[in-house]
């Protein structure tokens, strides 16, 4: 879910699942996807990255990289993890060096000389910079160290570092006897005391940390013109729908909160929020404050008030569901203005109690990723606090999902059908030009993504890489969601895309191939294509893990800690400085 890969089958408990063809298994023992005749892909390619991490912090003398080949370490806290850069460990080529020098910043040379390194000694590696070949760092005493199994790469190793700040020093070895790629990295928490001659071992210490540079997100660029947003709010509520009691300037203060939902901008809507979530007997809309540019937000309640529990609150409006029509998908594109030309709708899809919290909460700190966008929602199957005022919206699924396929990955394409129906029923996409879905462990820059889409207008929605569209960034026209959101209204309860689900056969497909062929295939929607969009190792993208590929690059996949999330926005940052207004945002602003 989310581009989350599961576990490998090799380090599942019990008996590992059949996997596919020798053929279709990498150097890393990731998992590669299928396609068919005309190159298309059959299954999800964000998959099994088949990493292990080990984390230390006690007592280690010395600490060294530890394992001799064939004899890999394993600390007492050892676990399975996805890899913290998310899918490190992927079947891509080992290349000890890419032949460039890299950015690198007038600190570097002096950390090297703190260690120890000449320029003769030390090899380059990229834009890691300056290494020490056939070398091991050691380190006496107490300190903090990591371990990464399957890395097969120096350079992930060195970007790896520079990501997580108690990282100070690293070492890469080629061999450690691991299963597949045999390689491993290993993260110090200062540099060394000593440096051993070990063959197949490279070491060094990570660049300099650039700072992250704030930025405005694209609502406040627009704040003070003629498209804000709160001026364009008017209801995408179906007519034929009727609310029941409605009190002014009340609040009801009974039952259990079942729900904070964000960006409601009428009483209308929230009264249909509390209709199409189960349970929900009553709710409460506080209308816009003058000095927020925040849209309203709908409290759901358990149960309707007796007299003593409503309250007098000048400007908020409380009511009772009512027993009118079912809220039903919305598509009238005629009937609702966009809050500006160019304007991005962007939402995520939050799995509870996972690393994905963290990261969305990050990204709202920074007021990065969807939260830079014009309008932004989170979504998951339970009300979520990620931070003051955002709560996550509710979606009627349980976000589980079974692993298959020739490719072995998740199956999550109904998760998707419930989130999209979610989407256009909120209506939301409505006062947009562009609706964005983003992963959690996506590193994204919207204002890249006005640039990019203003050199696609008429398109429907734009396909991100050569290989079909992949999941961690999906770019959708308001014509486009509005088409799917007719298909959906002719099903016979308005939860599913009916022509989509009738004449698709998706049982091992993941959710953006099942989009993508529902798009293009059977509703028509024109696709663009702008490799723009996203940076990832599927999509043989070099060097993901720098987020330096080109100023001009969209998204960065993937980075599932906060701090490796954080540097890669930063390096970005630090590549281009152009992270202010795009050339489209300054003309629309003329």
């Amino acid at each position: 879910l989310g581009g989350a890969p599961p576990p490998p089958p090799s380090l599942l408990p019990g008996p590992a699942p059949a996997g596919p063809p020798e053929a279709m298994v990498g150097a890393g023992g990731a998992r590669l996807p299928t396609r068919d005749a005309g190159g298309r892909r059959q299954g999800y390619d964000v998959l099994v990255p088949d990493a292990s991490v080990d984390e230390v912090g006690g007592p280690l003398s010395p600490l060294s990289s530890g394992a001799a080949p064939g004899r890999p370490w394993r600390g007492p806290a050892a676990a399975v993890a996805a890899s913290l850069l998310g899918a490190a460990a992927l079947a891509v080529t080992a290349v000890a060096s890419r032949g460039r020098s890299g950015a690198r910043h007038s600190g570097h040379s002096a950390v090297l000389d703190t260690v120890g390194l000449s320029e003769e000694a030390s090899g380059k590696l990229g834009q890691c910079g300056k290494v020490d070949q056939g070398t091991d760092y050691v380190l006496w005493g107490d300190q903090w160290g990591m371990a990464f199994d399957h890395i097969p790469d120096p350079e992930m190793c060195c970007a790896m570092c520079q990501g997580i700040p108690k990282c100070q020093s690293w070492t890469w070895v080629k061999d450690a006897g691991l299963d597949g790629c045999p390689s491993q990295c290993w993260m110090k928490g200062r540099l060394p005391d000593i440096k051993v001659s070990k063959g197949g071992y490279i070491s060094g210490v990570p660049p300099p940390r650039p700072p992250i540079i704030a930025e405005p997100s694209l609502a406040a660029m627009y704040s003070g013109d003629e498209w804000r947003h709160k001026e364009h709010s008017e209801s995408a509520t179906d007519s034929s729908f009727v609310c029941g009691k409605v009190d002014e300037d009340a609040d009801y203060q009974s039952g259990e909160m079942l729900n904070a939902v964000q960006f409601i901008t009428t009483a209308d809507r929230c009264c249909e929020e509390c209709r199409s979530t189960s349970g929900c007997e009553a709710w409460t809309w506080g209308k816009l404050r003058v000095d927020d540019t925040e849209n309203s937000v709908c409290y759901l309640k358990s149960a309707a008030p007796m007299r003593d529990q409503i309250k007098t609150v000048p400007g908020v409006v409380s009511g009772l569901p009512g027993k009118g029509p079912m809220q039903r998908p919305q598509f009238d594109t005629q009937a609702v203005k966009v809050v500006r030309p160019g304007s991005l709708f962007c939402f995520s899809l939050v799995m509870p109690q996972s690393y994905e919290q963290e990261l969305m909460s990050a990204q709202h700190s920074l007021n990065a990723g969807i939260f830079a966008c014009d309008e932004a929602a989170v979504y998951s199957n339970m009300s979520i606090s990620l931070a003051p005022g955002i709560t996550t919206g509710i979606v009627d699924s349980d976000l589980h999902c079974e692993l298959g396929g020739e490719s072995y990955t998740a199956l999550n394409t109904w998760i998707f059908i419930a989130v999209w129906r979610k989407v256009v029923v909120d209506g939301r996409y409505l006062h947009h030009d562009w609706t964005v879905k983003v992963d959690p462990d996506s590193v994204f820059f919207p204002d890249r993504l006005s640039v990019v889409v203003a050199e696609h207008q008429g398109i429907g929605y734009l396909n991100n890489c050569k290989y079909g569209l992949h999941g961690p960034i999906e770019v959708l026209s308001r014509s486009a969601v509005a088409a799917l959101a007719q298909d959906y209204a002719a099903s016979f309860d308005g939860k599913s895309p009916k022509r989509c689900v009738e004449e698709l056969h998706f049982g091992t497909w993941g959710e953006d191939v099942f989009l993508d062929r529902c798009l293009s295939d059977v509703l028509k929607v024109s696709r663009g294509m702008d490799e723009r969009l996203m940076c990832e190792a599927h999509c043989d993208c070099p060097d993901w893990y720098w987020c330096k590929n080109g100023t001009s690059r969209v998204s960065f996949h993937p980075f599932k800690r906060p701090d490796l999330y954080s540097q890669c926005v930063a390096n970005a940052l630090d590549a281009s400085h152009s992270m202010a207004q795009p050339v489209m945002v300054k003309k629309l602003r003329k």
